[in-house]
C-alpha cells in the first residue's frame, strides 16, 4: 500500500477478517492511499482500491476500485507469479525470478491517478480535504489467517517525488569558467530560489552523466555558484535539480 497527502504521523491500515472488523480504537485513517492485492482473487473492496478516511472507529472510505480481471494482459502469469490469477503484479515469497514493476502517483490539480507499468489502474477526481502532505509507503494484510506460503513483503526502490507545477524554475546555466589556474570549472547558473541541485558530468557530451562533487552556493535571489575540481581535458556539465 502506498499514498499521498498524509500527515505523516498516523498509521493506515484495515482489518477484513475476525473480531472487530473496522473498529479499532488505534487505527488512524487519512490521506488517500491505495491497496493493491498480490494474490488477486476478486477481494473486497477491490483487487486495487483507493481509500481514504476521518474517523478511526469506522471503515475507510473507498474512494475507487477494480479487480484485476481488468488487467490480465497487463500483468501476465508469467512473468509474474502471485498466488492468485493474472492481473496481479505480485510475486509468490522467495521467488527466484521476481519480477518488478514501475508505479506512479500523479496528482494534476484534484485528479489523482495511480498507474502500474503506464497501464492506468484507478483515478479519482479528490473532493476529500487531503489534498497535501507527504507520501505513504506501507504492507498490510488485511486477513487474520497465517499464510502457509512462508511470508510476505513489500520491496520499494527508487523513489522519487517529482514536481509536477509549471512554476517549477529549469536551471539554466549562464556562464562556465576555469578558475584558481586551471585546476577548477566555475559554473554559474539560476534556478528556483527554495530549490536544491546538484553537479553532473561526462566525458562525452552524449555520453552517462554522473555526479561530481561540487561547492555549490547562492550569489543571490535565483542565482547559484557550482564550483569543482578540473576532471580531464574536456568535460561536459549539467545542472540537476534534486
Amino acid at each position: 500500500e502506498y499514498g499521498i497527502n498524509h500527515s505523516g504521523n498516523k498509521t493506515n491500515w484495515v482489518r477484513q477478517s475476525g473480531t472487530n472488523v473496522f473498529n479499532n480504537p488505534t487505527r488512524d485513517i487519512e490521506g488517500l492511499w491505495f491497496m493493491v492485492s498480490t494474490d488477486a482473487g476478486g477481494s473486497t473492496p477491490g483487487d486495487y482500491a483507493l481509500l481514504t478516511g476521518t474517523n478511526a472507529a469506522s471503515t475507510a472510505t473507498t474512494l475507487a476500485s477494480a479487480q484485476a480481471t481488468a488487467f490480465t494482459q497487463a500483468f501476465k502469469k508469467p512473468p509474474f507469479s502471485s498466488t492468485g490469477g493474472p492481473g496481479s503484479p505480485g510475486n509468490i515469497f522467495a521467488t527466484g525470478t521476481p519480477t518488478w514493476v514501475d508505479v506512479e502517483v500523479k496528482k494534476i490539480g484534484s485528479v489523482v491517478t495511480m498507474s502500474i507499468n503506464k497501464t492506468r489502474i484507478l483515478q479519482y477526481t479528490n473532493t476529500t480535504p487531503f489534498t497535501a502532505g507527504n507520501i505513504m509507503l506501507g504492507y498490510a494484510d488485511p486477513y487474520e489467517s497465517i499464510g502457509t506460503v512462508g511470508g510476505g513483503a513489500v520491496y520499494f526502490s527508487n523513489v522519487r517525488v517529482v514536481n509536477l507545477s509549471s512554476t517549477v524554475v529549469q536551471p539554466n546555466i549562464t556562464g562556465i569558467q576555469l578558475i584558481n589556474g586551471g585546476t577548477q570549472v566555475q559554473i554559474d547558473f539560476t534556478g528556483g530560489a527554495s530549490d536544491s541541485f546538484s553537479l553532473v558530468s561526462s566525458a562525452a557530451v552524449n555520453g552517462a552523466y554522473g555526479p561530481t562533487v561540487a561547492n555549490i552556493t547562492s550569489t543571490g535571489p535565483g542565482a547559484f555558484r557550482a564550483v569543482a575540481a578540473v576532471e580531464g581535458s574536456m568535460r561536459f556539465y549539467q545542472i540537476k535539480r534534486n
